[in-house]
């Protein structure tokens, strides 16, 4: 198991990147504004088609986890009859409130998570969960299992989950670099490859294990063993 390098993807971490460069450090190829928004919409209109041409209604309550500026909470909204995003960093919440203000979303509640915890989401409430480019930025893997089975306890028995992992095998480059990176000072290197916006790679079977473990049934995968490593869930 990887060990645990700490403090170096915190909430103190997450806001200075949000309070500079909020829409960067959830997509870092330079979308800004309403093409930003836009990939949100995209990205929704396809996962939750590909949900529904396999046979799954999803419908109730959405939660989006590590929300950032409600990019794909927004668009959950307008398919659900509530959306919840939750984030650890209030920047980005208060960003997510403001876009929801200005595009007349009522139907959205942004929470702060506390942790691995969400004190404002109820056990067995939500329907639906959805995270993507969240858990490829813990550095732990406690953090990553201990998320995954707060996203179980939130979820109603059979609801339906989306989660993305970056599985790609590890490279010579990536054994380097993880044992480097930690040690450097702050400022060295390229901002997408340090903490908190670099991504850590996991096995896809300890991912499977993890999520069996936390009580989710694996009933698809997309993309395996790449950056976009797609899981659809389902509560048991």
């Amino acid at each position: 198991m990887r060990r645990d390098v700490g403090r170096r993807s915190t909430g103190d971490a997450w806001e200075e990147v949000a309070a500079v460069a909020p829409e960067f450090a959830v997509l870092t190829d330079g979308r800004r504004g309403e093409a930003f928004y836009d990939s949100g919409r995209e990205t929704v209109h396809q996962i939750l088609g590909d949900i529904a041409r396999r046979g799954f209604s999803t419908r109730g309550l959405a939660l989006d986890f590590g929300c950032g500026m409600g990019r794909l909470t927004l668009p959950l909204a307008t398919r659900f009859e509530r959306a919840i995003g939750v984030d650890h960093s209030p920047t980005m919440l208060r960003l997510a409130r403001e876009r929801a203000r200005l595009v007349g979303c009522a139907n959205v509640t942004f929470a702060l998570s506390s942790g691995d915890r969400f004190p404002d989401v109820a056990s067995a409430s939500a329907d639906f969960a959805l995270s993507l480019l969240v858990f490829q930025h813990m550095p732990s893997d406690d953090a990553v299992h201990a998320n995954i089975r707060e996203l179980q306890r939130c979820l109603v028995p059979g609801g339906l989950a989306w989660l993305q992992f970056d599985t790609r095998p590890s490279s010579l480059a990536y054994w380097l670099w993880d044992r480097l990176e930690r040690r450097l000072p702050s400022g060295l290197g390229p901002r997408t490859r340090r903490a908190p916006l670099r991504r850590y790679r996991r096995a896809s079977p300890l991912i499977r294990e993890w999520l069996v473990s936390s009580g989710f049934d694996v009933l698809r995968q997309s993309n395996p063993d790449t950056e976009l490593h797609g899981y659809l869930l389902r509560r048991s």
